[in-house]
């Protein structure tokens, strides 16, 4: 029987419902990412109920930022050998 801490709590999760390459240690920083991330999310998508969405420059900038929020990662992970700076502590980021 294994207790692992998940979401601030210890309950009892068998270690085959994690995957294989991801260590114990590592999954409560990571729950812990995911929950803040989508606090983030929830409070700014809260905060378009204050916004003119009948203005189709707020129309523009919303749709602009989502749709680069989603097209940018998905390019660079694409195109990896594109972008070469000479600083390669950046370069691994990319």
């Amino acid at each position: 029987m294994v207790y692992e801490v998940y979401d601030l709590s210890i309950t009892q999760c068998p270690r085959q419902h994690l995957p294989a390459d991801l260590p114990r240690c590592h999954v409560l920083p990571w729950l812990l990412t995911f929950r803040i991330v989508g606090m983030v999310m929830a409070v700014g998508f809260s905060n378009l109920q204050y916004v003119d969405l009948n203005s189709s420059r707020n129309l523009f900038i919303l749709g602009l930022s989502i749709l680069m929020g989603l097209a940018v990662p998905n390019w660079m992970n694409n195109n990896e050998d594109q972008i070469k700076t000479r600083k390669t502590s950046f370069d691994l980021l990319c």
